[in-house]
Protein backbone atom coordinates (compact mmCIF):
# COMPACT_ATOMS: atom_id res chain seq x y z
CA UNK A 1 0.00 0.00 0.00
CA UNK A 2 2.74 2.48 0.50
CA UNK A 3 3.73 2.21 -3.04
CA UNK A 4 0.30 2.91 -4.36
CA UNK A 5 1.05 6.61 -4.56
CA UNK A 6 4.11 6.23 -5.89
CA UNK A 7 2.84 4.15 -8.85
CA UNK A 8 0.01 6.69 -9.21
CA UNK A 9 2.04 9.57 -9.20
CA UNK A 10 4.78 8.02 -11.83
CA UNK A 11 1.37 6.28 -14.35
CA UNK A 12 0.27 8.26 -17.08
CA UNK A 13 -3.15 6.86 -16.90
CA UNK A 14 -3.25 3.85 -19.63
CA UNK A 15 -7.03 4.34 -19.92
CA UNK A 16 -7.07 4.10 -16.27
CA UNK A 17 -9.26 6.88 -14.18
CA UNK A 18 -6.56 7.69 -12.37
CA UNK A 19 -8.49 10.06 -9.84
CA UNK A 20 -10.98 7.37 -9.10
CA UNK A 21 -8.00 5.46 -7.70
CA UNK A 22 -6.70 8.13 -5.38
CA UNK A 23 -10.20 8.03 -4.05
CA UNK A 24 -9.96 4.47 -3.41
CA UNK A 25 -7.03 5.09 -1.55
CA UNK A 26 -8.34 7.95 0.48
CA UNK A 27 -11.04 5.96 1.47
CA UNK A 28 -9.00 3.05 2.31
CA UNK A 29 -6.99 5.52 4.64
CA UNK A 30 -9.86 6.73 5.77
CA UNK A 31 -11.03 3.12 6.60
CA UNK A 32 -8.12 2.37 8.50
CA UNK A 33 -8.26 5.46 10.69
CA UNK A 34 -12.03 4.38 11.74
CA UNK A 35 -10.50 0.83 12.91
CA UNK A 36 -7.88 2.65 14.97
CA UNK A 37 -10.16 5.03 16.81
CA UNK A 38 -12.44 2.83 17.25
CA UNK A 39 -13.42 3.37 20.83
CA UNK A 40 -13.14 6.97 20.55
CA UNK A 41 -15.65 7.55 17.42
CA UNK A 42 -18.38 4.82 19.48
CA UNK A 43 -18.19 7.19 22.40
CA UNK A 44 -18.53 10.65 20.46
CA UNK A 45 -21.23 8.85 17.94
CA UNK A 46 -22.71 6.95 20.77
CA UNK A 47 -24.55 4.76 17.71
CA UNK A 48 -21.95 3.78 15.25
CA UNK A 49 -18.48 1.94 16.40
CA UNK A 50 -15.21 2.82 13.84
CA UNK A 51 -15.18 -1.15 13.06
CA UNK A 52 -19.19 -0.38 11.47
CA UNK A 53 -17.63 3.32 9.95
CA UNK A 54 -14.73 0.99 8.37
CA UNK A 55 -16.73 -1.22 6.31
CA UNK A 56 -18.78 1.42 4.50
CA UNK A 57 -15.23 3.42 4.14
CA UNK A 58 -13.80 0.31 2.58
CA UNK A 59 -16.89 -0.73 0.41
CA UNK A 60 -16.65 2.81 -0.47
CA UNK A 61 -12.86 2.42 -1.60
CA UNK A 62 -13.94 -0.75 -3.44
CA UNK A 63 -16.11 0.85 -5.48
CA UNK A 64 -13.72 3.97 -6.68
CA UNK A 65 -11.59 1.23 -7.69
CA UNK A 66 -14.23 -0.33 -9.78
CA UNK A 67 -14.89 2.90 -11.37
CA UNK A 68 -11.70 3.76 -12.22
CA UNK A 69 -11.76 0.67 -14.79
CA UNK A 70 -14.78 1.44 -16.43
CA UNK A 71 -14.68 2.79 -19.91
CA UNK A 72 -16.26 6.37 -20.22
CA UNK A 73 -18.57 6.90 -22.69
CA UNK A 74 -17.42 8.00 -25.57
CA UNK A 75 -17.80 11.46 -26.45
CA UNK A 76 -18.91 12.99 -30.24
CA UNK A 77 -16.50 15.81 -31.52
Amino acid sequence: MLLVPLILLLTKGGGLNTASLWMSLGAYGAAKLAEHFDPVILDVTGVFSGHSLKHLLAALGAWWAIRAFQKSPARAL
